[in-house]
């Protein structure tokens, strides 16, 4: 995850009034039977009115992870372990457990365990790019166009993430939608400004670029067919003089003219692995976590039919 949108720091604003996230344990769905309807609490894996509109996801995947040294000189970052299992594959079991059921990555450096793992997997399409060592997240999210022709969830393949950051987001009715959470203190953090309406306004690592920091960016990421299309145009205006643009920094400029709102959920288990640091947070605190909320999840799903 790198960044992005530079501002003068001016003078903070009040805080902004928090938006609560939607409380996707009582998401139901209502069916018909005999004429009449009944109505039944939505377990993972079931999503509940626009959200059914999204069935794709884009994972960018096309990195080197040169930060983590030897652990990546064979393989991409995505297909570290933790806790016995690829950040690449929870990722997309996740996605796929919620109805996703068309996953485009966007590969480069040793796409060849990425076309392997499609070869598993039918949901899996990939698109490689061949300029990868000298571009950045935005054109391996542009190279991918012509597989996103919907709206679609934009993922980064380094995330370690508890199943409800996809239930917020496709139970969430708008059509852009940031995932985004409190502070972590992990390290390397992109952080966000937003209106006090939180809509995105700014994102950087440089917190002193912000007028104030109102949320942590995931790295999960709720996209329209016209954002997308803002973003590729950003990405064509720039593609000879700034062809490592980040994907964060298209996102921004499209905030400009067309809303884009941020979630934040506070508590949210998650955390990216970009360097040895963040692999053994992963592991010893985010990972038991993640595990907590996926059986509390599976508990939860078991009741609503009891």
């Amino acid at each position: 995850m790198s960044c992005v949108e530079h501002r003068s720091a001016g003078v903070a604003r009040p805080p902004r009034q928090q938006i609560r996230a939607p409380d996707v344990a009582h998401c139901v769905r209502s069916f018909p039977s005999g004429g009449k309807s009944f109505t039944q609490r939505a377990p993972p894996g079931h999503r509940t009115g626009a959200e059914d509109l999204i069935d794709t996801a884009a994972i960018v995947a096309a990195g080197f992870g040169s930060r983590l040294n030897e652990l990546t000189a064979a393989m991409p970052k995505g297909f570290l372990r933790i806790g016995g299992q690829s950040l690449i594959e929870r990722s997309i079991h996740a996605l796929i457990d919620f109805g996703i059921h068309r996953i485009v990555i966007g590969t480069g450096y040793q796409s060849e365990h990425y076309d392997a793992l499609a070869a598993r997997i039918p949901e899996i399409t990939t698109v490689k790019s061949e300029v990868y060592a000298t571009t950045g997240s935005m054109y391996t999210l542009w190279n991918m166009r012509e597989q996103l022709d919907r709206p679609f969830l934009l993922l980064e393949s380094d995330l370690l993430y508890e199943p409800r950051a996809l239930a917020l987001l496709l139970a969430d009715k708008d059509p852009d939608v940031v995932l985004a959470s409190d502070a972590t203190h992990s390290g390397d953090e992109v952080f966000i400004e937003t209106t006090d309406a939180s809509g995105l306004v700014a994102m950087s690592k440089d917190r002193t670029q912000l007028s104030r920091i109102d949320a942590e960016l995931v790295g999960i990421t709720k996209i329209s067919v016209e954002t997308y299309a803002g973003m590729c145009r950003t990405m064509e205006v720039h593609m000879e003089t700034r062809p490592k643009l980040d994907y964060e920094y298209a996102l921004v400029e499209v905030a400009k003219t067309r809303p884009i709102r941020v979630l934040r959920a506070d508590g949210l288990a998650w955390c990216e692995v970009d360097d040895a640091h963040h692999l053994r947070r992963a592991n010893e605190q985010i990972l038991p976590r993640v595990e907590a909320g996926h059986h509390a999840r599976r508990r939860e799903s078991s009741a609503s039919f009891a």
